[in-house]
């Protein structure tokens, strides 16, 4: 079973930003490339709504960023540069 601790809102939020800024967009650029709205992307990043999969797939289908590390924190199914340095950032683990 997989530990429900890793994918709170929180944890959610702390990846997605750790990503947004591993990418060098601030907030509204990121979402605008994902076609998310700024308020959704906002709502996830501040950890006031859940991340959803289809949010999660637009954002991997752009950037390569997979889901299972969004919600799951496995880092090995990022690619290889995106891995090393978001496995060393504290705040998305």
């Amino acid at each position: 079973m997989t530990d429900q601790k890793l994918y709170t809102p929180q944890k959610v939020a702390a990846r997605i930003i750790a990503a947004r800024e591993y990418l060098g967009l601030n907030q509204k650029e990121f979402a605008k490339e994902t076609g998310i709205s700024p308020q959704q992307m906002n709502d996830w990043e501040a950890g006031r709504a859940r991340m959803s999969l289809q949010g999660a797939l637009k954002i991997y289908e752009r950037f390569g960023v997979d889901p299972n590390w969004f919600f799951l924190n496995k880092v090995d199914t990022l690619p290889h540069n995106m891995a090393t340095a978001l496995s060393s950032s504290p705040s998305a683990k």
